[in-house]
């Protein structure tokens, strides 16, 4: 499963493009060559994994040389361009729960999946929606305005209540170079402001202080029984990133692909494994950044969410 969450950080596309100065960048996956078994998918693998990008700066990104060579990608050679579709992460900053989806999108639209790097400073909430719109604008500059790229947003949890925001802030921009198509909200977090998670975070992230440095395995390979128990910011830490805005089914999947691991011939070497999987969620939403997400973006998301009047002239067609 590190793997996975390397590939999504690292990899996973074969063109990247990083956002300047807010820690965000959006991979292009280019359609798989290699299909993918139903099981493949159901472990969240896929031949989306196998892309190595490109790495530019969206500061001298040179657009029309990117579409000659997504177009070069897309299956369906000398047709009308497919929609952009552009994936907005959870809390996570990653879209771990949505990989097994990868490579069907990629392959009827035009997929660029955004990342939030959890070691630089965190964006606030508003530098979120400012840089998605930018990636928009600057990804469909070189449309015909005769015809205009159609772009989708698709939200998950917190990427939902951004997604929201997203499509404010664009229906709000004169452009004939794009046009909003619609969006998909998967349990978005627009309900956050009825939680208690503003009370619970504080006290959540302050366990990350009751954590040892040991490792669970010695320096000869044995494993070590004093610390043989995830600590408890990890596990719950570990819940936080699987379940906090995610749906029940998703967590179940996650949590099943992490038990999955563990099933080996001795308790020890379960115990170990399953202590892994918990400790590599942890990794990828560490505390400090877990309490800059909720505190900061969720509050601030819903604020502007759920504004009568702000959604009242949304009239963008939503599933």
């Amino acid at each position: 499963m590190r793997s996975v969450y390397s590939d999504l950080e690292n990899g996973g596309g074969s063109i990247k493009v990083r956002m300047a100065n807010v820690g965000a960048s959006f991979t292009y996956v280019a359609p798989s060559l290699s299909s993918s078994s139903e099981e493949t998918n159901k472990q969240i693998f896929g031949g989306w994994r196998n892309q190595v990008p490109t790495v530019y700066d969206s500061t001298t990104i040179e657009w029309n040389e990117i579409h000659s060579d997504i177009v070069e990608t897309q299956p369906h050679s000398g047709a009308e361009a497919p929609p952009m579709l552009i994936y907005l992460p959870g809390l996570d900053g990653l879209g771990i729960s949505a990989t097994a989806q990868f490579d069907d999108l990629a392959s009827s639209f035009e997929l660029w999946r955004m990342t939030v790097d959890k070691s630089t400073a965190q964006p606030s909430f508003s530098q979120l929606v400012s840089t998605v719109v930018k990636f928009v604008k600057d990804s469909t500059n070189n449309a015909d305005a005769e015809t205009p790229r159609e772009v989708i947003l698709v939200g998950e949890s917190f990427g939902g209540l951004l997604t929201c925001a997203v499509a404010m802030a664009l229906k709000n921009v004169k452009s004939n170079k794009f046009t909003l198509k619609g969006m998909t909200l998967v349990n978005p977090a627009t309900s956050f402001d009825e939680t208690n998670w503003e009370q619970f975070v504080p006290l959540l992230t302050s366990l990350r202080y009751l954590e040892s440095q040991e490792d669970i395995v010695d320096s000869s390979g044995n494993f070590n029984f004093v610390n043989e128990l995830p600590t408890p910011y990890s596990v719950l830490g570990g819940m936080a990133l699987a379940a906090t805005i995610p749906d029940g089914n998703q967590f179940s999947s996650i949590l099943e692909f992490i038990l999955g691991t563990a099933r080996m011939s001795s308790n020890e070497q379960m115990l170990a494994a399953s202590a892994d999987g918990f400790r590599l969620l942890a990794e990828y939403l560490p505390a400090s950044v877990l309490e800059t997400r909720v505190l900061q973006w969720l509050p601030v998301g819903t604020s502007v969410v759920n504004n009568v009047e702000r959604l009242t002239k949304l009239d963008v067609p939503t599933l």
